[in-house]
């Protein structure tokens, strides 16, 4: 149930070290999450407003503003916040899709004012008589991707059942001050000390990462993306291989990335950062907030090494990690007294592995994200949401870093490299595998 009043609260450990980022420079814009749902049908905004509204009423996290207690910032969950939910007919243009994601790239290239009373915005742009859009941008602080996937089946259910005049099921959400609770008890428990253990001894000795642009990592003014999908034979193919070697699919996707970053940067070992949702337990999945965390993978590549032993290795490292996942990137870096300059991680690969499924009174809908996050060097984004049994690679890049080309490039070659370890018997030594195109 929402808060009936004013609650102030501290901020968990992730909303501080985005806060302390985001006031050192407060026009990045690198911590806006935005994404859009393609309905494929007619919507009625009178009615999708009323959903969105109720929905913000249920949603702690929406309805915080931040204030200063001295030095140190707290948020205020607010009993209600004012918004508008404009509404864009864009169907006498030329190209409304092209129409609706310039308003969106817009929108979600404004600086969000961490003072504010919102850091939030939606719209709904009509394209076609029977085809509507459901944009939403929230500022990073407020919900991390585990939160921000929890608004749309919610306001799926709620609409839907407005729509059919029907009883709105009961909120599944539960109140902000439980997950800050959780946090601080976490900071003080046994399970904090074993996680700090784990990756004290983990990362002993670990190397400065390297970018595969060959420049200095830093937080990106604008991310390039170039997506391609892969066809259910395609996925298929990487779903048999995991299942001959006895791993999660999404292992040979990781073990993939290792492979080509360890090969073209020639490095004894790569460290492979893994966004983890950082949500221990059925408690903490239901309430929207900010506490996801970016895990190290420490792995090591050697040309001998067969196929299935590298999946073997990645995925007990994955397993590992994701059994530590609440001890703080930020921690980790004071434990190993990294410096500004020293990165801990290379290149990302986020797991995108829920399916929204969802239906706006009976009708379909596709997500859509858009390209943005703190991404100082290169991400892969494996996306499973309504691609008909395929998958969603999405690359990307801080544009700093990386160029259009540089970025097709490396596409080609890692889809090239992925379908040739699909392909391959797991007894494989991974050394016979080459990371270059037909082309090259």
């Amino acid at each position: 149930m929402p808060e009936s009043g004013e609650v102030r609260l501290p901020l968990t450990p992730a909303q501080s070290g985005i806060w302390y980022a985001q006031r050192i420079d407060s026009s990045h814009t690198v911590y806006n999450i935005a994404e859009y749902l393609d309905i494929h049908g007619p919507v009625d905004p009178f009615l999708f407003e009323s959903a969105l509204r109720r929905v913000v009423g249920e949603t702690d996290a929406l309805r915080v503003r931040f204030v200063e207690n001295g030095e140190l910032p707290e948020q205020l969950v607010l009993p209600a916040v004012d918004f508008a939910v404009p509404v864009h007919d864009l169907t006498s243009e030329p190209d409304p899709l092209g129409s609706a994601r310039a308003l969106m790239d817009e929108d979600n290239t404004l600086p969000i004012d961490l003072f504010g009373d919102r850091l939030f915005s939606f719209a709904l742009f009509r394209v076609a008589e029977d085809r509507w859009l459901w944009y939403h941008r929230i500022h990073h602080i407020l919900l991390d991707g585990a939160g921000v996937a929890m608004l749309a089946p919610r306001v799926s259910e709620v609409y839907s059942a407005l729509t059919a005049g029907s009883p709105v099921p009961d909120s599944p959400f539960r109140p902000l001050r439980e997950l800050v609770a959780a946090e601080q008890a976490y900071a003080g428990s046994e399970a904090y000390a074993a996680d700090r253990a784990y990756w004290t001894e983990r990362l002993a000795g670990a190397q400065d990462a390297v970018s595969l642009s060959g420049g200095r990592q830093h937080l990106p003014r604008k991310v390039i993306r170039r997506s391609e999908v892969l066809d259910a034979a395609e996925a298929e193919a990487i779903r048999d291989i995991a299942r001959e070697a006895a791993v999660g699919w999404p292992t040979v996707v990781v073990a993939a990335l290792a492979l080509y970053v360890q090969r073209l940067t020639g490095t004894d070992e790569v460290v492979i950062g893994l966004p983890a949702a950082a949500r221990p337990g059925r408690t903490l999945r239901a309430v929207p907030g900010s506490v996801s965390n970016l895990l190290p993978l420490r792995l090591r590549v050697r040309p001998e090494q067969s196929v299935g032993d590298l999946f073997a290795a990645v995925s007990a490292e994955m397993r590992e990690a994701v059994r530590h996942q609440r001890y703080r990137h930020e921690d980790i870096r004071r434990d190993l007294r990294l410096g500004r300059e020293q990165h801990l991680v290379g290149p990302h690969v986020n797991l995108v592995l829920f399916d929204y499924g969802l239906r706006f009174a009976g009708h379909s809908a596709t997500a859509h994200n858009l390209p943005t996050g703190p991404i100082t060097d290169f991400a892969l984004v494996l996306d499973t949401r309504s691609t008909g049994g395929g998958l969603r690679l999405d690359f990307d890049a801080n544009a700093a870093l990386y160029d259009e080309s540089a970025i097709a490039a490396h596409q080609g070659r890692f889809l090239d490299l992925l379908s040739r370890l699909s392909a391959c018997d797991p007894g494989t030594p991974v050394g016979r595998l080459d990371t270059t195109t037909a082309g090259e």
